[in-house]
């Protein structure tokens, strides 16, 4: 462990040019190529660029996890050398036997003989429940025997694995809610050696980092955190933060199953397909543990689809009946329903410290509970196949609107964006008699879950989505949803609501709701004004500043264009991966604008140098595809070097 820190530490000095003991992101990327990690035609760092990029980001991983491995085992050689140096209780009134194995020594538990856990290895699981059970810490000693015990288990013996009196200790400390303490006993077992010994297929996860930027966490220790955080949550500790969940947690009767999969959700990463894989090794586990068939296969579905809740919530029209419908079909009940909610909770809860936004859980629960509806309707049976009812707006709301509309937001909302509309219309009239320069847009700005609320009110026009997101991007103010309405009042009255959140590029610019809608209305104003022509909205924008690495490889962050249709078949999905950039909304959607496609409902996230978005537009056939895929790739191109 000592050689490969050292041997590390090496080439970050080499890779960084100077004295260096962070290896941080940005320097990650040189170090395969100083230790010779990768194919020779590469050269050396400056030439890595012409390597594929998942050639690189394997030998990153391989490079990290031989860190993390390294630093955890001088971790621990370092805390049993600690252990060995303090000193003996002066007195045997602190000795307490507890029966023929062990015995305690103040608040440490010690056992009778040298390594009684060689013969025996479930014994050393014994232990570790009882020092749980006893709140002890386990001694030195007896430490060194559960390392030394899992050490001499020959990589690929399963007998342990396949122990019935293992596995049942084993899943006694993985639903235990007592698990508390720094380290916790689950961590305890896995620090010592006997995850990986109990789930064979577990051992590759250990110190396997992903080398993506939103995971700060190695996958054992992700999949660790996420276990213990439902715990927390079992222990009413997050009732605040996450009050749903820890309702949805008190109706989980048998806890096996949820947290045997909350463990293993990320099994599958280091095996290719990681859900596939990870709901092979789920089943296996299940089965060596003596679950039950139905358990098994409920273990195996939760670990298959741990990130469609996140990927519908954040991606999708949550509004859409038949998409609820196929994902409530997908479930099956309302026990699966919950423990996938839970484990898709513990994962993104997990990923880092400030990955899971309120507007992220806000999403998430919604689609929980319009699913939890649809399977209460399925199991009662109360709705028919094909039976749907349309809501009639009443005369204080909108008219004209789609389904979608009249699902999303609630009669006061509704109500509201009718006073908006009566007011742009209000106030139109009254320039006209005064003679004024006509008003063209009217914004109302509320504070929201995890986001601001700004709904904006103006004659439409193509292009116009365009034209707002790019005076939001000058603003520094960045979209992350839009919801995009066409009120057929006249000529046709944009009806747009979008969830935005404050840039980096906006510090000491915080103002209140009615000061900025007052600065959004201006923006917006003299963005219409100087609207540019359908033919220059067809002419390619600027390309983007390319994001490098210091003294490494230039990173190349592919712009990906897909398309798939909603489930009743009557929208285009377009969903694009590119790189982070302040003005990336303004540039994906100018390039619609250019085809003359409206979008209906836009998702957008950036996070890490990298951005995702998702319109629901009109459908679209091959050729109309393809000729949009062309012009949102030329917006986002890259500067050259």
């Amino acid at each position: 462990a000592r050689d490969v820190l050292l041997r590390l530490r090496a080439a970050l000095h080499l890779v960084a040019g100077r004295t260096q003991d962070r290896l941080n992101f940005q320097y990650q990327e040189g170090v395969p190529a100083v230790l010779g990690l990768l194919p020779e035609e590469a050269g050396g760092p400056g030439e890595s660029a012409r390597l594929d990029d998942a050639v690189l980001v394997a030998a990153i991983e391989a490079c990290m996890q031989d860190y993390y491995r390294a630093a955890s085992d001088v971790r621990r050689y370092g805390s049993r050398v600690f252990a060995r140096c303090q000193p003996p209780r002066s007195g045997a009134e602190e000795q307490r036997r507890i029966d023929e194995r062990f015995h305690t020594d103040g608040d440490r538990l010690f056992t009778y003989g040298r390594n009684p856990f060689a013969s025996s290895p479930v014994l050393g699981l014994e232990a570790l429940v009882i020092a749980r059970d006893r709140n002890l810490r386990p001694s030195g000693p007896l430490l060194d025997g559960l390392l030394d015990c899992t050490a001499a288990i020959p990589e690929g013996d399963t007998r342990l694995a396949e122990d019935p009196a293992a596995q049942a200790r084993f899943l006694d400390l993985l639903v235990d809610t007592r698990d508390v303490g720094a380290p916790t006993p689950l961590e305890r077992v896995h620090d010592v050696g006997y995850l990986e010994r109990l789930v064979p297929e577990f051992a590759a996860s250990r110190g396997r980092m992903q080398h993506e930027g939103f995971h700060v966490y190695t996958v054992d220790q992700h999949s660790l955190y996420a276990v213990e955080f439902l715990k927390a949550v079992a222990r009413g500790e997050h009732r605040r933060d996450y009050p749903m969940a820890t309702v949805v947690h008190l109706n989980v009767e048998s806890p096996e199953v949820l947290y045997l999969s909350t463990l293993l959700h990320d099994a599958g990463k280091p095996f290719g397909d990681q859900c596939a894989e990870g709901a092979r090794i789920a089943r296996l586990a299940a089965a060596r543990a003596g679950l039950g068939e139905t358990d098994r296969e409920r273990c195996a579905l939760l670990v298959q689809e741990h990130q469609t809740m996140p990927m519908l919530s954040q991606k999708r029209d949550l509004s859409d009946p038949l998409l609820v419908r196929e994902f409530a079909e997908l479930v099956g009940d309302r026990r699966t329903l919950d423990e996938l909610y839970l484990v898709s909770l513990a994962d993104m809860a997990n990923v880092s410290p400030d990955y899971l936004t309120s507007w992220k859980l806000s999403l998430l629960d919604e689609l929980y509970l319009r699913a939890a509806a649809r399977i209460s309707e399925l199991e009662s049976g109360a709705r028919k196949a094909g039976r749907t009812t349309r809501r009639r707006p009443q005369e204080s709301e909108p008219e004209g609107l789609p389904e979608r509309y009249y699902s999303l937001y609630d009669q006061e909302m509704r109500r509201e964006h009718r006073r908006l509309l009566d007011a742009l219309a209000e106030r139109g009239e009254a320039d006209a008699i005064s003679g004024a320069p006509p008003s063209t847009v009217l914004v109302e700005v509320a504070v929201s879950t995890g986001a601001l609320r700004v709904t904006v009110v103006t004659p439409d026009r193509p292009g116009l989505l365009a034209l707002l997101t790019g005076s939001f991007a000058e603003l520094g103010l960045t979209v992350v949803a839009a919801d995009v309405f066409s009120v057929p009042a006249g000529t046709g009255i944009a009806l747009d609501v979008f969830r935005v959140v404050e840039g980096e590029s906006r510090p000491g610019r915080t103002s209140g709701p009615v000061k900025l809608a007052e600065e959004l209305e201006h923006a917006f104003a003299q963005a219409l004004s100087d609207a540019p022509s359908a033919e220059a909205l067809g002419e390619p924008l600027p390309p983007m500043p390319r994001t490098r690495t210091r003294r490494g490889r230039r990173r190349r962050v592919p712009t990906r264009v897909r398309f798939s249709e909603d489930p009743g078949g009557q929208r285009t999905i377009v969903d694009v991966e590119t790189v982070g950039s302040p003005d990336v909304a303004a540039r994906i959607t100018r390039a619609f604008a250019a085809r003359g496609t409206d979008i209906e409902i836009a998702r957008l996230n950036t996070e890490m140098r990298r951005a995702e978005a998702v319109f629901y537009v009109q459908k679209l056939g091959e050729r109309a595809r393809g000729e949009l895929a062309k012009a949102i790739r030329a917006n986002l191109r890259t500067r050259r070097r």
